[in-house]
C-alpha cells in the first residue's frame, strides 16, 4: 500500500474519531448531570463522629455541621449550587466543617440526627466558637451562596 493510499484510509477514519470523541464528551456531561458531580470544587467536610466533634470544641472556632442523604435532592442542590462559591468556600475555612450522612441513619449518624433534632434534609447546623448552637441561623432546606454565605458570617 502506498503512503498516499494510507493517508486517505487514515482520512477517512476522521470523521469518525471525532464522532466518537463527541459522543465520550457528551456522554461525560450526561453523567455528571444525573450523577451530581459538579466539576468546581465544593467545601471540604470531615465525617462526623462524636470524638472528633469534642476535639473541635477544643479548638476554638465555629463548627458547622451538614447533615445529608444520597437520595436527597436539595442535598445535592445544595453542594452543587452553594458549596461550590468560591465565596462561601472562603467563607468556610474558618469554621471545622463536619458532615452527617443520613442516607442509612445508623450509629452515630443517627446519634447526631437525634441529638440535634434534624428533621428535614439537608440541614446545617451552626455552633459557635463558644460551642452553643445558632439555633436561628440554622439551615433547613436549599439556599443559594449569597444568602448561605450571610448566614456564615452570623456566626461568632
Amino acid at each position: 500500500m502506498s503512503s498516499s493510499e494510507q493517508s486517505k484510509q487514515i482520512r477517512g477514519f476522521i470523521p469518525y474519531i471525532i464522532v466518537g470523541l463527541l459522543f465520550l464528551f457528551v456522554g461525560q456531561v450526561i453523567v455528571g448531570v444525573f450523577t451530581g458531580e459538579s466539576s468546581k470544587p465544593g467545601v471540604v467536610w470531615e465525617t462526623y463522629t462524636e470524638a472528633a466533634f469534642a476535639a473541635a470544641l477544643k479548638q476554638n472556632k465555629p463548627i458547622m455541621i451538614y447533615f445529608a442523604a444520597d437520595w436527597c435532592g436539595p442535598c445535592h442542590k445544595l453542594r452543587q449550587e452553594t458549596f461550590t462559591d468560591e465565596d462561601v468556600r472562603s467563607e468556610a475555612e474558618r469554621f471545622i466543617r463536619f458532615k452527617v450522612d443520613l442516607t442509612k441513619p445508623e450509629g452515630e449518624n443517627a446519634k447526631a440526627g437525634e441529638k440535634y433534632s434534624v428533621s428535614a434534609l439537608p440541614t446545617v447546623v451552626f455552633v459557635g466558637a463558644d460551642g452553643n448552637e445558632r439555633i436561628r441561623i440554622r439551615l433547613m432546606g436549599f439556599e443559594e451562596a449569597a444568602r448561605f454565605r450571610q448566614r456564615m458570617k452570623a456566626v461568632p
